[in-house]
């Protein structure tokens, strides 16, 4: 919202429309094996994403949108064990490179003299203005996130069982950017290391 904005930001984050240009391109290689009681998928993806819009002084800029990830990677690994099939253990990996952000490099005061002349600068109290970097210039840092999951069945009937579950989120306890407030410089961090455990009973 360009009401909600604070001076000096760029159009293409405040404008509720905007015309642009754009192209995006890039490639994947994937394996999966899937022999027996081991699960094993694999993917790597390469990606480019441009982008380019006239400002309102008639320039063309072009720059990354903030969901420009150039590298990506995912595994996801499962094994069955046991004369029943009855433990299940598995882990997901997730690898990416940084997405693009707009950094800061200032700030100032910014004086509206509603009353024009007639106003005293002096006294006038203003917003506070950002002095704002390239846009999307700036990259996050790299994000990565090992889970795992460790599941045993209890098998009654037929048609009736019980699951332990016990799994882990982020096993590394990767502190991966989510959010970063540019004018407190506050960093907002995704999900640390969260274990559970959950039963369930199918019948």
């Amino acid at each position: 919202d360009e009401s909600q904005a604070p001076p000096g930001a760029p159009d293409v984050e405040t404008k509720d429309f905007i015309l642009e240009k754009g192209n995006a391109y890039g490639v994947d290689f994937s394996m999966k094996t899937d022999y027996k009681r081991l699960y094993l998928w694999f993917v790597y993806s390469l990606g480019y994403v441009h982008r380019s819009y006239e400002n309102s002084q008639g320039e063309m800029i072009t720059y990354t949108p903030g969901f420009d990830r150039r590298m990506n990677v995912n595994v996801v690994f499962s094994y069955t064990a046991g004369a029943k099939n009855q433990w299940e253990f598995g882990a997901r990996y997730n690898f990416g490179t940084g997405f693009p952000f707009t950094q800061v490099q200032g700030f100032y005061e910014h004086l509206t003299m509603p009353g024009g002349v007639s106003n005293d600068y002096t006294t006038e109290n203003g917003q506070l203005g950002v002095i704002y970097a390239d846009l999307f210039g700036g990259r996050l840092p790299t994000y990565h996130r090992l889970d795992i999951d460790v599941k045993k069945n209890f098998y009654f009937s037929a048609h009736s069982k019980l699951v332990i579950d016990f799994s882990v989120i982020n096993v590394m306890n990767r502190k991966n950017v989510f959010y970063v407030d540019l004018l407190t410089g506050e960093i907002v961090y995704q999900l640390p290391v969260m274990p559970s455990l959950g039963l369930t009973f199918y019948f």
